[in-house]
């Protein structure tokens, strides 16, 4: 949040997207696109 205070917008969402990346690589984040194609509820495990 502080980063944002001096980053343009365009570094920010750079920054963040960095932050996120190993989330999409996670089993939950793989169910969580799996469940909602096939419009039913996720069975996330934590991992």
């Amino acid at each position: 949040m502080r980063a944002a205070e001096t980053e343009t917008f365009e570094q920010n969402v750079h920054h963040v997207f960095l932050q996120l990346l190993p989330l999409f690589r996670t089993k939950d984040f793989k169910e969580g696109v799996a469940a909602f194609i096939e419009k039913r509820p996720p069975n996330f495990i934590g991992r």
